[in-house]
């Protein structure tokens, strides 16, 4: 496969799966308790903040300053994303501890005032999120097409 074809496909792939995650995700933290959320959560930072490390890793192997620049975008980006996620996390415990109380759960206007601003609140913090990880995904993703450009034609040439 030209490698043309193959960056395409990888990027198209890449947007499309990050797209269903974050889509997935963001209806689980919406209509699932912390409890249950917490574990898909969790997941969700420790994958990106691997990405972060990789990065973070690749950036300090690189042989030039100006290679070291797109690694290290990426794994901001990618930790970005993770604290964000986290930011919703505690939302979302917030959100249950608050309606765990006997004044909230008694009214159905504090409790639906309490659901709906925390919602808000966790569905902008997680936009957020994966508007940083997609640039992340897309400053790596190229980046390494690029490199690995490059390197065919080197070893081509041999």
């Amino acid at each position: 496969m030209p490698p043309k074809i193959a960056a395409f496909l990888s990027t198209v792939v890449g947007f499309i799966i990050l797209g269903v995650a974050a889509l997935l995700y963001a209806q689980k933290l919406c209509y699932l308790p912390a409890k249950e959320f917490a574990p898909i959560g969790l997941s969700a930072c420790a994958s990106i903040a691997g990405l972060a490390g990789l990065c973070f890793g690749f950036a300090r192997s690189c042989t030039t300053p100006e290679d070291c620049n797109v690694p290290l975008y990426a794994g901001e980006k990618f930790l970005h994303a993770v604290l964000l996620i986290i930011q919703t996390l505690f939302l979302k415990f917030a959100e249950d501890g608050l309606l765990a109380e006997n004044w909230v759960s008694s009214s159905k206007w504090i409790s639906g005032t309490v659901r709906t601003s925390t919602a808000i609140m966790m569905l902008g913090v997680f936009i957020y999120a994966v508007y940083f990880a997609i640039y992340g995904f897309e400053a790596l993703n190229d980046f390494l097409w690029k490199r690995y450009k490059n390197r065919r034609l080197d070893v081509q040439k041999k």
